[in-house]
């Protein structure tokens, strides 16, 4: 998999994921939220844990969990099972807009080229792309849909009302 930054520009991956009962070395590790959670308590599974600032999370999983561990976490990798699972997209607009969490917000699984300006505009900051999607693509969706502070997309009516933008 090619890591993308969010100009659709393939970028080097300083992160590392710890495989099951594989002792952390490094604070650029990948955890499971359980493992990753339990460290933060006191209770590491494996010596070491309590170094990881990274943290996986499932298509299912809640944000709200990481909410007292925010400012131990510099990545967050949110894992799309199908391209058509739309919780990832959510998971990633709870942590900017209601957590306010400021770090790298990362795409992996199945997700498709056309969808990245949608991920870049629900906060998202890389993409893991998959390898049978050409890097190209990613670039050109953001010629087509460009993304910017101002969504390209026509904005909800409701919203426009409350911004005063209607």
């Amino acid at each position: 998999m090619a890591l993308l930054n969010d100009q659709g520009q393939p970028i080097a991956d300083r992160w590392q994921v710890a495989a099951e009962g594989e002792a952390v070395t490094s604070p650029e590790t990948i955890l499971p939220l359980a493992r990753f959670l339990a460290a933060r308590a006191g209770a590491p599974e494996i010596a070491g844990d309590e170094l990881a600032r990274g943290v996986a999370l499932g298509a299912d999983a809640r944000p709200e969990r990481l909410r007292e561990v925010l400012d131990a976490i510099d990545l967050v990798v949110i894992d799309f099972p199908k391209f058509r699972d739309g919780r990832g997209f959510t998971i990633a607009r709870t942590l900017r807009e209601h957590m306010g969490y400021e770090g790298e917000i990362r795409a992996h699984g199945h997700v498709l080229p056309d969808q990245f300006v949608m991920l870049l505009d629900c906060g998202f900051t890389t993409v893991a792309a998959p390898d049978d999607r050409p890097i190209a693509r990613w670039a050109e969706f953001l010629v087509l849909q460009p993304h910017g502070p101002e969504p390209a997309r026509p904005v909800q009516l409701f919203r426009r009302l409350v911004s005063g933008r209607a």
